[in-house]
């Protein structure tokens, strides 16, 4: 009996994504306190796989990146910066002000190029962000 296309899409995409969260784990703490709650580290290094998953897509496909960043990365990129606040206000900071960019690249329907580069750079940043907070990820595939 042969499955729907859209069933194999979807069983697909679950193998994918099963895949990337095996592939690269966290190492570190557990848990981060983020504004008086436990956050688990591995909810964390999903958000830095996101935006790593949105600069690869970036270049040959801005929207798909751009939906990839605020559908899985956005919040979470809020998430990471709030606990940084207790921690380094800097790199707060500079984490806001990278997604900034993302946000602005999106909005304004930026050359891939330009969103590629700002999502690697934003990637760095939340990567630094997160060491800063006690959870190690792996760099981006893409860099």
């Amino acid at each position: 009996m042969r499955a729907a296309p859209a069933t194999l899409l979807l069983t697909l995409a679950a193998i994918a994504s099963a895949a990337v969260a095996c592939s690269t784990g966290t190492t570190g703490r557990e848990t981060v306190e983020v504004g008086g709650q436990s956050v688990p580290a591995s909810q964390l290094a999903g958000i830095d796989r996101a935006v790593c998953q949105a600069a690869a897509q970036a270049s040959g496909d801005p929207a798909a990146a751009g939906h990839t960043f605020l559908g899985q990365a956005h919040d979470g990129i809020h998430l990471i910066a709030r606990g940084l606040q207790a921690v380094d206000r800097k790199a707060s900071a500079d984490l806001l002000v990278a997604k900034y960019a993302v946000e602005a690249d999106i909005t304004d329907k930026a050359p891939g190029a330009k969103l590629a580069g700002d999502l690697v750079r934003l990637a760095a940043t939340t990567r630094s962000g997160l060491d800063r907070l006690g959870v190690s990820v792996g760099s981006c595939p893409t860099n």
